[in-house]
């Protein structure tokens, strides 16, 4: 009778204790979060996290942000154009 109980008991708390780690909900962004974020029309797209060459994610998203704004219809309309391009060498 006493393995029984014990078995219950801690069948339950097993079960408590799983559910009470759970995720938290996600909390509001950092401002360093939101600095690597790439946000179109209010809605984040993306996160940048690594460097790329010499550059940070806040320099790249700047640069992201700065080539959308510098759209225009034209550019829009127009066809994309592939280029080749060799990255260090």
């Amino acid at each position: 009778m006493n393995k029984l109980v014990l078995a219950i008991i801690s069948t339950m708390l097993s079960i408590i204790s799983f559910y009470s780690l759970a995720a938290e909900p996600r909390q509001e962004p950092t401002d360093a979060e939101r600095a690597r974020t790439v946000y179109i029309f209010h809605q984040p797209i993306v996160m940048l996290q690594a460097k790329f060459g010499l550059t940070t994610p806040e320099e790249r998203v700047l640069r992201i942000r700065n080539t959308l704004r510098n759209f225009t219809k034209a550019d829009v309309n127009e066809p994309l154009k592939i280029v080749p391009v060799t990255r260090y060498n």
